[in-house]
């Protein structure tokens, strides 16, 4: 007699039709710790989740793993909501995930933080990369919303702080499940406008609300931008992904449209101050140039310039006196000689030779003639170039312009020191003397 059986095939497809039947196990939220995370090629997700005295195997497929906010890691205590059901190939029940939760944070906190240290741990924050904004912009690109209050909050301070700058709006969107690739796209637009300095932001919300700009390809989009940015996201609490990348961040749109641009009142000011400065120093030198024409102009060389000639004459009057004496020396030399030959020819009478000493007598006088005669020339002209040269120095050459020379006496006056009122001067001129009295004495700075 044959024992009644089942097959292993039925017995699985009955305890699945259980499992399916039971209304609870259709809806479940199950806590426990991930462990053998395993993400597959097609983009099913399989982990373990366990407590301390059990485990069970859980699938997520690939269109709600694409709905998790942030990654799953092995330890991580989660929250599990799905249904269970048997895999008939092993006979073995699994939970079917459809979404999963951190225990104790958000969802969204916890992929800000993994996302934070991934591009941390890369170098997206490092300050080597941030870029210093130009001093003077001409043109601010602006990624945000068109209808939303920041792009009027940004053209109304840029315009009264700078109103040289044109502000260009590049727009996108900035909530939702687009908003990322929206503001990528805007920051590639502003690229090929060649702007000189990008704003990205929003005004305030939920982290939900600003979580565009805690994606992944806005902060790569943000870093490899070759334009100066400005993250302005939210008010000065609210803190994205963006501030860390951007090359400044601002606490709100306003303060970034201040931070993009000069303020012309500070700009009229500091050109003010460099005028003012300019003109000290203007003052400076020229009252340095005029203390050096000063020094100048009380100089011996213009205040008593034949001072400077008068060592000139006194070494003319010793060489005058030099040549003089030299000259009386030598006719008192030849003379002597000449007396000398004439006793000699006294003494020696015949007539051959005082011809012969009347012929060296001659040849004699000749020479000291010709000599003397040349030594004068040879003086005069030295002598007359002397001459020429205090001629040019010559004071009454000045009276000839048309100067007066004023003697008292037969010094003349250099100095109002000399005279006395009452005194008689000479007043000499280019065609005679005359005489005049003298009414008053001023000095410079006195009067007496």
């Amino acid at each position: 007699m044959t024992r009644p059986y089942i097959t292993v095939s039925a017995l699985t497809k009955y305890i699945q039709r259980k499992f399916q039947a039971d209304p609870y196990l259709k809806s479940v939220v199950v806590k426990g710790e991930v462990s053998n995370v395993n993400y597959h090629t097609s983009g099913t997700l399989y982990v373990t989740l366990k407590d301390d005295d059990a485990s069970i195997r859980v699938i997520m497929f690939q269109r709600d793993v694409k709905r998790l906010a942030f990654e799953i890691e092995n330890g991580m205590s989660v929250y599990i909501e799905g249904f269970v059901d048997v895999y008939e190939r092993f006979g073995a029940y699994q939970l079917y995930a459809q979404s999963i939760t951190p225990d104790g944070v958000g969802a969204l906190h916890v992929a800000y933080e993994q996302l934070v240290q991934k591009l941390k741990a890369e170098g997206l924050f490092d300050p080597s990369h941030k870029r210093t904004l130009p001093a003077y912009p001409q043109v601010i690109g602006v990624v945000t919303s068109r209808t939303g209050a920041v792009i009027r909050d940004i053209v109304t301070t840029v315009h009264r702080r700078y109103p040289l700058a044109q502000v260009v709006l590049f727009e996108a969107t900035v909530q939702g499940e687009r908003a990322a690739p929206s503001i990528v796209q805007a920051i590639e637009r502003a690229e090929r406008a060649n702007v000189d300095v990008l704003i990205v932001g929003r005004g305030g919300g939920s982290i939900e609300d600003l979580w565009a700009f805690n994606e992944e390809v806005v902060a790569r989009a943000l870093f490899h931008c070759s334009i100066p940015t400005i993250s302005a996201v939210g008010h000065e609490t609210d803190t994205t992904i963006a501030d860390f990348v951007a090359d400044l961040r601002a606490p709100t749109p306003t303060a970034a449209a201040e931070m993009s641009v000069p303020s012309s009142v500070e700009l009229l000011d500091r050109v003010k101050q460099l005028e003012r400065a300019l003109t000290y120093a203007q003052r400076s030198k020229i009252e340095r140039l005029r203390a050096q024409i000063e020094r100048f102009t009380q100089s011996v060389v213009l205040t008593d310039p034949l001072r400077m000639h008068r060592p000139h004459q006194e070494r003319l009057n010793e060489m005058t006196d030099r040549l003089m004496r030299t000259m009386r020396e030598r006719t008192d030399e030849k003379r002597r000689q000449l007396v000398d030959e004439t006793s000699r020819l006294q003494l020696v009478h015949p007539r051959h030779k005082v011809e012969l000493a009347t012929r060296r007598l001659q040849s004699v006088t000749e020479q000291m003639t010709w000599i003397v005669q040349t030594s004068i020339g040879q003086k005069k002209r030295e002598a007359g170039h002397l001459v020429r040269l205090l001629s040019t120095l010559n004071p009454l050459h000045v009276i000839e312009r048309g100067f007066t020379l004023p003697y008292k006496g037969e010094n003349v006056i250099t100095s109002v020191e000399q005279v006395d009122q009452g005194d008689e001067l000479v007043l000499a001129m280019k065609d005679g003397k005359m005489r005049a009295t003298v009414t008053s004495v001023e000095k410079e700075g006195n009067e007496s």
